[in-house]
């Protein structure tokens, strides 16, 4: 789950409002075939090669994205910080933490740096 977040931040960074909503879907979509068919092919291999197919399976995961990642890396620029979207922290429904967070916004306007004295009431 911690990747899926990156992942979503990273395309995030990298387009348009109006494309973000196809791409997420695109992304919940290849993360649910992950979510199905890991733990499934992870038993069949480690019932074909023992126990160490499991940490043999994270391990070239890992590189993969790590790979992938260091290639995309030396492709393209980073996206300036001011291009960046503002972080809005959200908490899950029910959450202690939800009614304080639910009370407040980022103004767009301000040029946020996070500061919470910048936030407004709803």
């Amino acid at each position: 789950m911690p990747l899926y977040s990156l992942f979503i931040a990273h395309t995030n960074d990298h387009l348009e409002p109006r494309q973000r909503v196809s791409a997420s879907a695109g992304l919940v979509m290849v993360n649910s075939f992950g979510a199905a068919l890991g733990p499934i092919l992870c038993a069949l291999g480690i019932s074909a090669f023992g126990a160490e197919f499991f940490m043999l399976l994270l391990f070239f995961n890992h590189a993969a994205v790590t790979t992938f990642g260091l290639w995309r890396m030396t492709r393209s620029e980073a996206v300036p910080l001011e291009e960046q979207p503002n972080y809005a922290p959200m908490a899950p429904r029910g959450s202690p933490f939800a009614a304080g967070i639910a009370s407040r916004t980022v103004r767009e306007d301000s040029g946020d740096d996070g500061d919470p004295g910048s936030w407004t009431k709803l």
